[in-house]
């Protein structure tokens, strides 16, 4: 992340965004017991955003927040502005 910021700055709340939800994959990926890590050790479960990633809500913010890395991250390789298409499909409903 830190090549891509040189190039063209990335805007801090997606910025933040990457490196929660690469920090969450690093203790997940990485461990076997990712609760025991230090970062967690004192809750005795993974937190994400003061919320348990295991959980709906969890999930739902670690979600949140990919979207708004992948959205981001799109618009500037591509030039593709995935948020206005999504909410152009989801208008349009059945």
């Amino acid at each position: 992340m830190a090549i891509v910021n040189a190039i063209r700055e990335i805007p801090s709340p997606t910025k933040s965004a990457i490196a929660r939800v690469n920090d969450v994959r690093n203790a997940v990926a990485h461990s076997f017991f990712p609760e025991n890590r230090r970062q967690y050790k004192g809750y005795k479960k993974v937190m994400y955003r003061d919320t348990n990633i295991f959980s709906k809500v969890g999930v739902t913010k670690f979600l949140e927040d990919a979207r708004r890395a992948q959205d981001y991250l799109t618009h500037q390789a591509f030039g593709v502005d995935v948020a206005a298409a999504r909410a152009e499909i989801e208008g349009e409903g059945p």
